[in-house]
């Protein structure tokens, strides 16, 4: 139960950050399978570290599906 709390968390900050970013809900959906793969792959995630992954998941997902490269270093907003 408290990772699915978790994942909600973090789904709703990366729906946050795509929406500040104007980017588009393909990315978000693209982000979010990202990180369900990798969170199957890997149960052990610490959750320190759950929103590094949702970040760069993220990052990924933007350089493959859009020809605009997220700046990690301007994502705080």
């Amino acid at each position: 139960m408290a990772a699915f709390i978790c994942r909600c968390i973090l789904v709703d900050w990366l729906a946050e950050v795509i929406t500040v970013k104007k980017l588009t809900s393909h990315i978000l959906h693209q982000t979010v399978a990202m990180m369900d793969s990798v969170i199957s792959h890997n149960r052990r995630i610490p959750r320190s570290k759950l929103q590094l992954l949702a970040i760069s998941c993220l990052v990924l997902s933007s350089r493959l599906v859009h020809t605009c490269i997220i700046d990690i270093f301007n994502l705080h907003h």
